[in-house]
């Protein structure tokens, strides 16, 4: 009865990287991609107040054309073209208001900025990050003096209450794995954390993937990232992780005027 102001689709579309080849039914990839997007415009058409009403923004991946032509699937050049018209004229004749949106996409929502981005940062993050033993050695050296400090107080009945408070060593793996992300990326500024041979960057294009100033919101669709909200610097980042998982559709639904997300879930 009401529908949302704004849906966002982020991609792959696809779940193999494009190119011309031949499918197990003889059709090429390119016609079963056009396909698929056929198919949701029908299974859209149904709900007329949404594709009457609502706007609908397309977010490429990895997979979709034409930068899985080059790459295969891998990490291509940033930023992203949107879909090509080509695959998608069914979906523009049924639906009033559609964005085909580049990787990534900023959207003005009166005073507000918000940033949408689809990249697996986190996997990347953990290929090549740098673990230094030393470092790690003498973080398990201070949490076994710690839990010998905190045995000795139980014994004399005397624990404090900071005492019991968890240091960040003590914070669940996925909440340290999330504020690392997103400090990494708002204190560098800049979408990519990467160096170029890791994450090719068109140079010309390279303003788009500034995060200066910072945006009110930043939404990174990272699928290999647990879901989480975290607030740094008073930019709100939201993560909404994989869509499908274990017979469960997950969706973040975001109010801007509130600045509070609300995770949905569908299980089917």
């Amino acid at each position: 009865e009401e529908p949302p102001t704004l849906i966002v689709f982020q991609g792959s579309f696809t779940s193999v990287p494009l190119h011309p080849s031949m499918n197990s039914k003889n059709i090429s990839a390119t016609t079963a991609y056009k396909n698929s997007f056929d198919t949701l415009a029908s299974l859209l058409s149904d709900y007329e107040k949404i594709i009457n009403e609502t706007t609908l923004v397309f977010i490429p991946g990895v997979n979709d054309p034409w930068n899985s032509m080059v790459n295969l699937g891998t990490a291509g050049v940033w930023p992203q073209k949107p879909v090509p018209m080509n695959f998608v004229q069914r979906i523009n004749r049924v639906c009033k208001n559609v964005v085909w949106g580049s990787n990534p996409t900023r959207i003005a929502y009166l005073s507000q900025e918000i940033v949408l981005v689809r990249d697996d940062i986190n996997s990347r993050m953990k290929r090549h990050n740098i673990l230094f033993p030393l470092v790690e050695e003498k973080k398990r050296e201070e949490a076994a003096a710690m839990q010998e400090r905190l045995q000795m107080d139980e014994n004399d009945g005397t624990t404090s209450i900071s005492q019991l408070i968890k240091s960040t060593d003590q914070l669940p793996a996925k909440v340290q794995e999330s504020r690392k992300i997103v400090k990494t990326v708002l204190d560098q500024g800049h979408i990519s954390p990467f160096t170029t041979d890791i994450r090719p960057i068109v140079w010309d294009l390279d303003y788009t993937l500034q995060l200066s100033p910072i945006p009110s919101t930043l939404v990174l669709c990272d699928t290999t990232a647990p879901e989480y909200d975290v607030t740094y610097n008073g930019c709100k980042t939201l993560n909404p992780g994989r869509f499908i998982h274990k017979r469960r559709a997950k969706y973040l639904e975001f109010v801007p005027s509130l600045r509070k997300a609300i995770e949905q879930e569908i299980r089917f």
